[in-house]
């Protein structure tokens, strides 16, 4: 589960930015077996009249030992508590190789506790209104998620470099409640499948072909997967329904030069059926997509939307370990129904926006600040590495 916590950081009254450098290297070996470990830690503290004292923060876990590209192994853990009872703790576990080399395993789990989750309703395309001066937190909603999702990506066949394709199976499962939430309130008003709360347990199946050049800071290839799978109750889902999801990446160079690049994505997402719980339906907005609009503004069954990025790394101060870049990017998207593939190509709604970039001691660790602005408001976001 992505959870957007940019709106606690951005109003952080301290946000410190620290990586720690760390080589952890046993007996003496020759060079190409030195073991190498990367940490990277970003923490937070801020405060919130309803949240009240937030900490929290990200830790970046990087191991080298192999000498392979990206990592032999990648941890990464986020945390967020507050003194009013938020809470959220997320892992993910990445190991490109293991069972014997020729499987990817890929391994991600949280659990959180949310006062300001987002509902505006589903199939709202409309431009949002004002929540009344009387209810203030229509829009909001509290809720109670674990989740976790589980991948293995076995290799078909590999191509020329690094070049490879590879079937993927995935297991998501998502626990969510929503509780305490005022009869007032959007969701409340709307009581969308899942208000009462359960379970959602897709198994899906699919490919992966990898043709970048470089996983974490690509400037050429492409990337393109496809999972088809479903939930049902004879695999411990309390909902039934289908999802098809694709995801398409390119990356082209500019100029000839490798430190300024073109990056494009386009994401469809349909999940079939009319038993599909609202966490599980397809959402816009946010830092992951539709960036310039609050996190799940549009909500429907099915979404296509694009990005288009570009990326320059403009100067390194190697004294520091530190590089820094801009991005400008542009998004367009829209969420669709199940009776609406007439509409596919109408009414899609855009962002513009820019971004700051900065690589602290290892090229793969590196911060991102974007601002997104749409027509309903101005996102800031912080997250860390590219968007994709």
């Amino acid at each position: 589960m992505k959870r957007d916590f940019s709106k606690l950081f951005h109003l952080s009254a301290l946000l410190l930015a620290c990586t720690f450098n760390a080589h952890a290297q046993t007996q003496p070996q020759p060079a190409d077996t030195t073991k190498l470990v990367e940490y990277a830690v970003i923490p937070a503290i801020s405060f919130n009249s309803d949240l009240g004292l937030l900490f929290g923060g990200q830790g970046n876990r990087y191991d080298y030992s192999s000498g392979q590209r990206p990592y032999t192994t990648f941890i990464n853990s986020t945390a967020v508590i507050s003194t009013r009872g938020l809470f959220f703790f997320e892992i993910k576990y990445d190991k490109p190789k293991s069972f014997g080399g020729n499987v990817r395993t890929t391994f991600e789990t949280s659990i959180g506790r949310f006062f300001d989750d987002n509902f505006f309703g589903i199939g709202n395309n409309e431009k949002l209104t004002s929540p009344p001066d009387d209810n203030p937190d229509l829009y909001n909603f509290r809720s109670f998620t674990a989740d976790y999702t589980l991948d293995f990506r076995f290799l078909l066949r590999r191509y020329r470099g690094n070049n490879r394709l590879e079937f993927i199976t995935r297991s998501n499962l998502v626990y969510e409640t929503p509780f305490d939430n005022p009869a007032e309130r959007q969701i409340s008003v709307d009581a969308p499948i899942g208000i009462d709360g359960g379970v959602s347990h897709v198994l899906s199946a699919g490919f992966v072909l990898d043709r970048r050049n470089d996983e974490i800071r690509p400037t050429r290839g492409s990337f393109t997967r496809l999972n088809v799978g479903g939930a049902a109750g004879i695999i411990g889902s309390s909902f039934n329904y289908g999802l098809i999801d694709f995801e398409n990446r390119a990356f082209y160079p500019l100029f000839g030069s490798q430190n300024i690049s073109i990056a494009s994505r386009v994401l469809f997402r349909h999940a079939t059926g009319s038993d599909v719980p609202y966490w599980q339906l397809s959402a816009l907005g946010g830092q992951q997509r539709l960036r310039g609009f609050p996190v799940r503004r549009f909500l429907d069954n099915g979404y296509l939307t694009a990005n288009t990025e570009i990326r320059a790394w403009l100067g390194r101060f190697p004294v520091l370990k530190t590089e820094t870049g801009i991005v400008l990017f542009s998004d367009i998207g829209r969420t669709f129904a199940n009776d609406q593939f007439d509409e596919f190509f109408n009414d899609y709604n855009s962002t513009v926006g820019v971004g700051l970039i900065m690589s602290l001691f290892t090229p793969d660790f590196f911060i991102r600040w974007d601002v997104g602005f749409s027509e309903e408001e101005i996102g800031v976001f912080i997250g860390t590495g590219f968007l994709f």
